[in-house]
């Protein structure tokens, strides 16, 4: 019997194994650009960096032009956006607790996601488990932060659990609702590198979702 109960996941890190798609996406585009995967990659990462630093997050169709640019390989832009796309690359990249804990969780409560990105690169993501979540509970926007005002007001109701390795968001959150319930999941890349921040701490801290 579902409560009112809603948990709000984040994507990268918290549900999914990021660096496990990345594998996957550079071995396809070293493929398609007849190139040492390593090359690609080094390529693809400073890409990677130079599109996140002004918007905030990955946009695969710049990333497609960018690197079609600087591999001298224009021509080949379609099949690297095709590359990109393959649902191959989106397959088996659940941290392996995800569905089971995210069954559970269905059937007592909302399950949803609040995460940041590209719209159909991160419902690509979701394919696997698109049946455990509530289709109105899926948000995603390319700015978690100014989001965030509006998505609680959507929720006053209900009891909300946020879920994120991004500690300052979950920060954010605290700020404009202190009854939000925020769990930090630390793992990931970000995770790793997080410096505490002063006068917040969540109200979990977990290492993976069971």
């Amino acid at each position: 019997m579902k409560t009112d109960k809603v948990a709000l996941f984040d994507i990268d890190y918290t549900l999914f194994d990021t660096d496990r798609l990345r594998a996957n996406l550079y071995q396809r585009l070293a493929k398609v650009l007849q190139r040492d995967r390593e090359e690609v990659e080094a390529i693809g990462r400073q890409i990677y960096e130079d599109i996140t630093n002004p918007l905030g997050y990955f946009n695969p169709v710049f990333f497609a032009d960018e690197l079609a640019k600087r591999t001298s390989q224009q021509g080949k832009k379609l099949e690297i956006e095709q590359a990109i796309w393959d649902t191959r690359n989106f397959e088996g990249n659940f941290y392996k607790e995800t569905e089971d804990v995210l069954k559970a969780l269905s059937g007592f409560c909302t399950v949803g996601i609040f995460s940041k990105g590209y719209d159909r690169f991160q419902r690509a993501k979701l394919a696997a488990i698109e049946h455990l979540l509530e289709k109105d509970h899926i948000h995603i926007t390319v700015n978690k932060k100014l989001t965030l005002p509006e998505l609680l007001t959507k929720y006053t109701r209900h009891k909300l659990y946020l879920v994120d390795d991004a500690l300052d968001m979950l920060h954010e959150a605290k700020k404009l609702d202190r009854n939000i319930f925020t769990i930090w999941i630390k793992r990931g890349k970000y995770a790793k590198v997080q410096k505490p921040i002063a006068g917040f701490t969540p109200d979990a801290q977990v290492l993976n979702l069971r």
